[in-house]
């Protein structure tokens, strides 16, 4: 069975806090209603970037913690090749 490819998806913060404001709270340092801090290097960003096989499921996975901004995504991928 082959292997399903991720893809990339990314995430505009003010539409996330502005519909998913009780998870964003939860799993981000939300500095104001444009910006969080990203988990990896706290830098404040507007966008949320992961993997996911579809769309549903990267803005599961970014509800859920697992979003980086775009530097820190791109030094993450750059490591795995």
């Amino acid at each position: 069975m082959a292997k399903e490819k991720l893809k990339t998806f990314s995430f505009y913060v003010p539409d996330l806090i502005k519909e998913h404001k009780k998870e964003m709270d939860k799993n981000y340092d939300v500095s104001n209603s444009e910006e969080v801090k990203c988990p990896e290097c706290n830098w404040e960003t507007e966008r949320l970037t992961t993997q996911a096989k579809d769309r549903k499921e990267a803005l599961k996975r970014i509800l859920n913690g697992e979003g980086l901004c775009d530097e820190c995504y791109v030094t993450m991928i750059g490591d795995m090749e």
